[in-house]
């Protein structure tokens, strides 16, 4: 079955909309269905789909990891029964030039093509926002909260950001690398996004060749309306130089110990 079909949650109004269910882990073992949703903002979210996340896959929590601006100009609409928390990746105080562009831009709803092309012109890039999590120690607390919430849930959990791309993407790759994913299998994971916003990244790339046939702002736009597949390949690579892996990284950093990950296992996987 093809991917984008296997691993959508089937919402109407919610960009991304996907789960974690049915990826094999390299001890044979597969992640749960049902349990771990990732997703875009729930802001557009209709009510036939909340209907289905409270009723079908039961949501327990929603972690919302978007900045505290972006909440405010769209907040969530709320799933009765559900327990909304925060979990802050990007730290406001000492945001980075790149990660605060970013996020203005979607809150802000300033047109996104000309701001990604200003951003570029300007030498911005969102991978430095990918880059943060190895020295900021924000950035590993709040990945840490998340884990904390996994651990302490009985029930299904959605986390997401705005476009459940960047933020959501990256704490999907720590969570199946810790589930026992390979590389391969979480950076696939990651790449879905391109899948789900394909119509719109082709929309947006050929208006961008409209006004400049230049190749890295071509690429560089595509990469922000989906991912980019270089930033989390590159951080695969300073985890793995810094610690020896991504796992080691995520144990000695972040935080989670192994009788942690064995919790987590018993938790999310058959």
């Amino acid at each position: 079955m093809n991917d984008i079909l296997s691993h959508s949650i089937g919402l109407d109004g919610v960009d991304n909309a996907r789960e974690l269910g049915g990826y094999v882990m390299q001890d044979g073992r597969t992640v749960k269905s049902g349990v771990l949703l990732r997703t875009g903002k729930l802001l557009g979210a209709t009510a036939q789909d909340i209907s289905k996340l409270r009723d079908i896959y039961k949501v327990e929590k929603v972690l919302d990891m978007r900045t505290t601006v972006e909440i405010a100009q769209e907040p969530d609409v709320q799933i009765d029964g559900a327990e909304n928390i925060h979990i802050g990746v990007i730290d406001e105080s000492v945001a980075s030039e790149d990660a605060a562009a970013m996020t203005a831009i979607y809150a802000k709803g300033e047109n996104l093509l000309q701001s990604f092309i200003d951003m570029i012109s300007a030498g911005r890039f969102i991978g430095n926002m990918y880059k943060s999590v190895l020295t900021s120690k924000h950035m590993q607390r709040e990945c840490r909260r998340f884990f904390d919430e996994l651990l302490t849930a009985d029930g299904a959990v959605l986390w997401h950001c705005t476009g459940g791309k960047d933020r959501t993407g990256m704490t999907a790759v720590f969570l199946l690398t810790v589930l026992g994913a390979d590389k391969a299998t979480a950076l696939a994971d990651f790449a879905l996004t391109n899948e789900y916003y394909k119509a719109k990244i082709d929309f947006t790339v050929a208006a961008v060749k409209k006004i400049t046939d230049d190749e890295l702002t071509i690429k560089t736009i595509a990469g922000l309306i989906g991912v980019n597949f270089d930033f989390m390949d590159e951080i695969y690579s300073m985890t793995e130089a810094k610690c020896g892996s991504m796992l080691e990284f995520i144990k000695s950093e972040i935080g989670v110990t192994d009788d942690e990950i064995l919790i987590l296992k018993e938790k999310y996987l058959n």
